[in-house]
């Protein structure tokens, strides 16, 4: 427990010594890479949030595979409210490489059931045995993909913070991170925190995947690992395309990590709060 409040503190001491530089040097950091020509850019602005917003999905998919039998009721408003979840969020993934990179409309549907069924099949294919866990990791993911959209979306829209590329002069233009400038009046107003940045965060909770895959076991590092480099290198590409200023980027995946483990304290197993209990027991006595 002590080492866990170690690691939170510093990671909050990272933050604040991070957002106090990004002050100063927001506008210089954006100045020295923005190309908004940049192919790294405009791949991880069309596939960047995919991972996060697949993990919504199948998070519903996982809950429409483990949802309560028993009552018959129950489980028919179950399957209706999740199965509308389930086919928004599988458009949702399917609309957003569309959305950049262009391409026949009429796609987008046939894209969303692949993925739906994809999702439903690999939920399915889980052991029973396994299903307790899975069930907590599928709450987890979907309220951390929930929260990451509402909330970086609500301070959006409150914000008002103006978008690097769309600064006819970013001397005068340039507004610091820590003075909002009301509701925004249009979409290159809605740079802070970084909608991206946050969805694409949502990919941490791959490291939840040995909690209901043995197979994986072990593996939980290596998973941790991969996921915050695809969340750097999303991050870093936003400045890039100069849609949002380092300060955003790093609010937005802060916003979700601080969910994410949120969720996983909240859902903890019961097994596992009731060793941490003992354990600190064992040191007070």
């Amino acid at each position: 427990m002590k080492s866990e409040k170690k690691i939170v503190l510093c990671a909050v001491g990272l933050l604040v010594v991070l957002m106090i530089i990004f002050s100063f040097t927001d506008l210089a950091i954006s100045t020295a890479i923005y190309n908004p020509e940049s192919l790294y850019g405009k791949f991880f602005e069309a596939f960047g949030e995919f991972p996060g917003i697949l993990v919504g999905t199948f998070s519903i998919a996982a809950l429409i595979i483990t949802r309560n039998r028993t009552v018959k009721w129950k489980s028919a408003v179950s399957i209706i409210g999740y199965g509308i979840l389930l086919v928004l969020f599988g458009l949702m993934n399917a609309v957003m490489p569309f959305n950049y990179l262009g391409g026949p409309k009429p796609l987008i549907p046939v894209v969303a059931v692949l993925l739906i069924g994809l999702c439903l099949y690999g939920a399915g294919k889980i052991k029973p045995e396994h299903r307790t866990a899975l069930k907590r990791a599928a709450i987890i993911g979907l309220f951390t993909f929930l929260c990451a959209i509402i909330i970086v979306n609500i301070i959006k829209n409150f914000w008002g913070r103006p978008r690097f590329r769309s600064m006819v002069d970013p001397l005068l233009n340039f507004t610091a991170w820590y003075l909002p400038q009301g509701i925004a009046s249009g979409e290159e107003f809605r740079s802070f925190p970084s909608g991206h940045s946050a969805n694409s965060a949502v990919v941490i909770w791959i490291s939840l995947l040995p909690t209901f895959l043995p197979s994986l076991k072990g593996k939980e590092r290596p998973l941790f690992i991969g996921a915050m480099v695809w969340t750097l290198l999303v991050m870093f590409s936003r400045v890039v395309m100069g849609a949002h200023f380092a300060s955003d980027v790093m609010v937005g995946v802060t916003i979700t990590l601080a969910f994410f483990l949120l969720l996983c304290k909240a859902f903890k197993p019961v097994k596992e709060k009731m060793e941490e209990k003992q354990e600190a027991r064992k040191k007070v006595s």
